[in-house]
This record gives C-alpha cells, sequence and structure tokens, in this order.
C-alpha cells in the first residue's frame, strides 16, 4: 500500500509538542496514584458517553458514570457502554503486540459485547453507506461511501501491513500513522456496525501502545464530539482515492493533529491545577471538588456542603479567586462561583455533544 504521509511546519510543531509530554510524562506527571486514577476514571466516562452519541447511542456522562458503577442496573444501552469500557483496557493492544486480523477482530467482538469465548468478528458481508448522527441522536444527513465486501479482506491486510511496517520502521512518525490508520478504518468500515466506534477507540489505543499515556487522562473522543463537523469534513476530502494509492490525506492529518493539540491543552491543563491543588487547604480542596461537582455553587451550598462559617469561606473563596482557580459571578446574595474558565474543559466537565459508521 502506497501512501503519501504530508509533513510541514505545523506538524512537525504538534507532534514536538507531543513528544514532549510523552517524555515528561515517562518520568512521571508528579501527582498521588489516587488522583490519576481518579482523572483516568473521569476520562474513561467522558470517552464512552462521547463515542457512544456519536454512534446515536443517547447516553449522558452520568448515565455511564451510573452505568458503571452498578453492575445490576437495568438500561437499554448498558450493554454499549460496559462493552467499550472494556474494549478501552483489552491487554490484546498492548505495547509489543502487532496489529493484525484477528486481532482487530476480536477487539470488534468485544466493543460489541460479545462474550470473551464467542470468537473474533466476521467482516462485513453487505453493502454498508454509514450515517452520521448528531448529539440528538437524529441522522445529519450525511451518508459515507465504504469498501464493498469483496475488497474487505485484502484492502485491511494492505492498511495493516502498512501501519506495523511504518511504525516498525520508523518511516512514518507513530502519531501520523495513527491518524492514517484510523481514517483507513473509517473507510474500509469493515464490520456490520460498530465501526465509528472502533475507529475512535484504535485512535487512542494505537497512540497510548506508542507510548502516548496522556491520551487516557483526557478524552479524545470528547474533541472528536465537539469537533464533529470538522471530522466529518476532512474524512470527506481525504477517502476519496485513498485506496488507489493518491489520497489527499493532509486535510484529515490536519484535522487530527489539531484535534490531538486541543487533548494535549486539557491534559496540561489539569495537571497544572492538580499540581496547584496540592498545596490547598483540605477545605479549599473540598471547595474546588464540590464547585467541579455541581458546574455553579451558591455561598449557601458552600455553607452546607463544607461546614464551614462564613467568615473562613469567605477568606477562602477570595484565596481560591485570586490563584486563578475559581470565579466570581454575581454580586452579594446573588454570588455564584464555578471553575475558572480556563479549566472548565478536563475531564470532571460533565458536558456533551454527537456520528456513527
Amino acid at each position: 500500500m502506497q501512501l503519501s504521509v504530508p509533513v510541514d511546519s505545523a506538524t512537525v510543531r504538534v507532534i514536538a509538542r507531543l513528544d514532549s509530554l510523552r517524555g515528561a510524562w515517562s518520568q512521571g506527571p508528579g501527582l498521588r496514584t489516587d488522583r490519576l486514577e481518579q482523572l483516568r476514571a473521569a476520562a474513561t466516562v467522558q470517552s464512552i458517553g462521547s463515542s457512544c452519541r456519536l454512534s446515536g447511542v443517547r447516553l449522558s456522562d452520568g448515565d455511564v458514570g451510573g452505568l458503571l458503577r452498578d453492575s445490576g442496573a437495568l438500561h437499554p444501552e448498558r450493554p454499549v457502554a460496559v462493552a467499550y469500557a472494556r474494549a478501552m483496557d483489552w491487554a490484546g493492544l498492548d505495547t509489543g503486540q502487532p496489529l493484525d486480523e484477528d486481532r482487530l477482530r476480536r477487539l470488534h467482538a468485544i466493543v460489541s459485547g460479545a462474550s470473551p469465548d464467542s470468537g473474533p468478528s466476521p467482516w462485513r458481508d453487505k453493502v454498508s453507506q454509514p450515517e452520521a448522527f448528531g448529539p440528538d441522536g437524529k441522522a445529519l444527513g450525511r451518508v459515507f461511501t465504504t469498501l464493498p465486501p469483496r475488497l474487505i479482506v485484502a484492502k485491511l491486510d494492505k492498511l495493516l501491513g502498512w501501519h506495523e511496517l511504518e511504525v516498525r520502521s520508523g518511516e512514518t512518525h507513530p502519531v501520523l500513522a495513527a491518524g492514517v490508520f484510523t481514517l483507513g478504518f473509517l473507510s474500509a468500515s469493515p464490520f456490520n456496525g460498530g465501526n465509528g466506534r472502533m475507529a475512535r477507540l484504535l485512535a487512542v489505543r494505537l497512540l497510548e501502545r506508542a507510548g502516548y499515556a496522556h491520551v487516557r487522562y483526557s478524552s479524545l473522543e470528547r474533541v472528536f464530539e465537539e469537533t464533529q463537523l470538522e471530522f466529518l469534513d476532512a474524512q470527506d476530502a481525504s477517502t476519496t482515492r485513498l485506496w488507489s494509492g493518491d489520497a489527499q490525506l493532509k486535510p484529515w492529518l490536519d484535522y487530527f493533529l489539531q484535534s490531538l493539540e486541543l487533548q494535549l491543552e486539557r491534559v496540561e491543563r489539569v495537571i497544572d491545577r492538580e499540581r496547584q491543588a496540592v498545596r490547598l487547604s483540605p477545605l479549599q480542596r473540598l471547595i474546588l471538588d464540590i464547585v467541579g461537582e455541581h458546574g455553579e455553587a451558591e455561598t449557601a451550598l458552600l455553607l452546607e456542603a463544607t461546614g464551614a462559617n462564613r467568615n473562613t469561606l469567605k477568606d477562602n473563596m477570595r484565596k481560591l479567586v485570586d490563584a486563578g482557580l475559581v470565579e466570581r459571578l454575581g454580586q452579594r446574595r446573588g454570588t455564584r462561583y464555578r471553575l475558572a474558565s480556563s479549566l472548565m474543559t478536563d475531564p470532571f466537565d460533565a458536558g456533551s455533544a454527537g456520528a456513527e459508521h
């Protein structure tokens, strides 16, 4: 498979930032293990929620969190959320394991909710023209052309071989290789369902496999959801002539790198906030958690939730505002507090916005 992967100064700049964070993260992000686990758990909930909504499955982040906590919860979409969570941690794509047809089909079986003993998923056996769905679960009116079933095995074999050769030889940077593979997988849509969820999951797992461990601490799927129209436009622009070897990969790779840079900035913000929080008093830490949980909090709520007296709370709120961690909204009796805007888009946010192939 012959692919010309474009590299310009913007590409080099973003990859340099990603590689710098990868190196720093390998030395440890400097946070307590329990806080890292909480950040990862929050990002996991966001990833599942976003990927499900992009598939037309209407699940809020709150729904996802509840379904993962309660194994006995009765919800028609629970299997979809649980299956995605299992696939995110499947050891079959860990570092050192080649990505081949068998692993790809086994991962799809997990994403589809099949039992561990059911075996790998079969390849798609019918013509497919997948639609994109919005956050309300309604089709956006955009339909994509995919490979005919008779070409799936041959083309996927070439795509898988290309990816492994490029990564192992170092000819193509692993970030760019992950981006191209994600596009190729979407273009092929090799399974009878769940291809969109698979593609989003593979983007994250291939980056994690290449050493970019930070990708599990802020949701890339959330970025894809928030920029859904740009995602679809870039996919549309780059899939033409993909399998003939003269595809224009730049629109898609530009979008992919911009998404990774936004995710990187969110990771850096949340880590910075956590490092600042280490220096906070227990009361200030509690206030941040309460404000983050509620989105906005009035003084009355904070007084009740913390048990602090009014003067003590007032003094600590002033310190948090001065430190740039909390913003004050309104005046006097109508005063409310929220996390500083620079910290709003991180794994603690529960916002949502939603396409499936």
